[in-house]
């Protein structure tokens, strides 16, 4: 079988193009600043502005009422380039949250130095730098680049560090900045994300899909020998190569998977250690395969995604093949479950752990509902699509996570798994999962913890229902999407999946 591996050569997108220097009325060279954005639960989020001064500040950090910040973002053009007004947001105010002098130009503490740092509150109406909107079927990622203008303003004078005249005699020469004093936005990055490197991985002897794009993230000053973990993460749906606009080119929207929600940098920025992380993207969402699977789940992909896995294996020698982790959202938990329950040992053992959020063990066409059919009934007819499906082939330990009303899949695509991998619990007609009471680890209004082995091979088993109810409190469940299914936004900020995730080792002989 013929493979390949195409590394991009070019970088990732750049947000800024750098713009010519500015002198404010009195020829004084304009200050620089860079645009800092971090990925977060929907999109991309500016989160501070590094200012260089060009010459050091003394130590001071409450400066929040010496700076004013606006931001505008105008309109960016659809794949199709049209121009989505709905994107743009009129300029107004960023919420300045800290400001302090630092040696460093990224967030920190604050210290003597020739920056400024300003932390802005990401939730800010006008704080995103990639647009993601929906197009039919896929959702557009779309960066504001030069179209995200923010504006900086000094309101009070600040110090400057006068050099000391000789080692007895401090400087006499009072030196500031002023007020007034012209900033020029120079640049932009996204933290964490602008590491990952895009790439595309072709296999010439499958049938339909021969080629899938993705974004690998190599962490830099490993020692010698050290072996490190491998984490793949499957996106959902709406992350999936839009064929439409990109039909010949699965590299083109790659960034998608990786922007669209914390499901590949957490793995990162939340680690306790230093790891790998692969975050591939569907190149056909929509084709079926001869099982009717699509998707993660269809035949090409699922052999472009393992092939890919062991080609990164091949060219990374300190990626450790004991502690390779899955984990999935969505769609991607459905792909997941397809490669746990794969009939192939070396497949469904693969993984020494996998971590999936609202999604369910088999094929999604089983999700829609038939004509006349009530929820109720359709639930009741996925339950039995779930328990024929084999499921004694999962052997590795495993953490589910669902809300307890996600109207897109449904609460039993993890209830009922639980419950049949673990014998501790069934699920009723109504969907109520019933357990014994040791395996109710803990519960209050926001989560319920389940925690068992499995019955087949003694593997670890949890699951973390989201009591996201009427969505009253769902912000108190770190959720920023007001709907049930994104529970996951929740699951990827959880300091003790990811913690678990990196303790899990594959044992000698598998």
């Amino acid at each position: 079988m013929f493979r390949k591996l195409i590394r991009l050569s070019s970088p990732l997108l750049l947000l800024f193009m750098f713009l010519p220097g500015l002198a404010n009325a009195q020829g004084a060279a304009s200050v620089p600043f860079t645009v800092i954005s971090k990925v977060a639960e929907a999109n991309p989020r500016v989160v501070a502005l590094s200012l260089d001064f060009g010459k050091v500040l003394p130590l001071n950090w409450k400066l929040e009422q010496a700076f004013s910040v606006k931001a505008e973002l105008l309109p960016v053009k659809s794949y199709a380039g049209d121009l989505i007004a709905n994107s743009a947001a009129a300029k107004a105010p960023r919420t300045i949250v800290r400001a302090y002098t630092s040696a460093s130009d990224k967030p920190g503490v604050p210290s003597e130095g020739k920056y400024v740092i300003i932390e802005l509150e990401p939730n800010d109406f006008n704080a995103s730098s990639w647009y993601f909107g929906f197009n039919p079927g896929f959702r557009q990622a779309l960066p504001y680049g030069a179209n995200m203008v923010y504006e900086v303003q000094l309101l009070h004078d600040l110090n400057a560090v006068v050099p000391n005249d000789s080692p007895q005699k401090p400087g006499a020469v009072l030196s500031t900045v002023k007020a007034g004093t012209v900033f020029r936005q120079t640049g932009a990055y996204i933290a964490t994300a602008d590491q990952f490197k895009p790439g595309k991985f072709q296999q010439s002897a499958n049938k339909q899909t021969k080629e899938i794009g993705y974004t690998l993230y190599t962490p830099s000053d490993l020692p010698a020998g050290v072996k490190v973990p491998l984490v793949v993460f499957l996106h959902g749906s709406g992350q999936s190569h839009d064929t439409t606009h990109f039909a010949n080119d699965v590299g083109a929207d790659v960034l998608s998977p990786l922007l669209a929600n914390q499901g590949g940098v957490a793995w990162v920025e939340r680690a306790p250690e230093k790891a790998y992380v692969l975050v591939p993207q569907v190149p056909a969402r929509d084709a079926m395969d001869t099982f009717g699977e699509i998707g993660w789940r269809a035949a090409d992909t699922q052999k472009l995604l393992l092939g890919l896995v062991d080609q990164i294996l091949i060219d990374n020698p300190a990626i450790d093949s004991r502690r390779l982790y899955l984990t999935g959202l969505s769609l991607g938990a459905m792909g997941s479950w397809a490669i746990i329950t794969h009939p192939d040992p070396a497949i469904s053992r693969k993984f020494a752990a996998a971590a999936l959020f609202n999604g369910i063990p088999i094929a999604a066409s089983h999700l829609a509902g038939k004509p006349g059919e009530t929820p109720a009934q359709r639930d009741q007819r996925i339950a039995s699509v779930i328990r024929d499906t084999n499921l004694s082939r999962v052997s590795i330990p495993l953490w589910l996570g669902h809300s307890d009303t996600d109207p897109a899949v449904t609460r039993i695509g993890s209830r009922i798994p639980f419950a049949m991998l673990s014998g501790k619990g069934r699920v009723d007609e109504a969907g109520t999962l019933s357990v014994e009471p040791a395996v109710l680890s803990g519960a209050d209004q926001l989560v319920r913890h389940y925690r068992a082995t499995s019955r087949t091979h003694g593997a670890d088993l949890r699951y973390d229902e989201y009591q996201y109810g009427d969505g009253s409190r769902f912000r108190d469940l770190g959720m920023v999407t007001n709907n049930g299914h994104f529970s996951w936004e929740a699951s990827y900020k959880d300091q003790a999946i990811i913690d678990w995730m990196f303790r899990q080792v594959k044992p000698l002989g598998r």
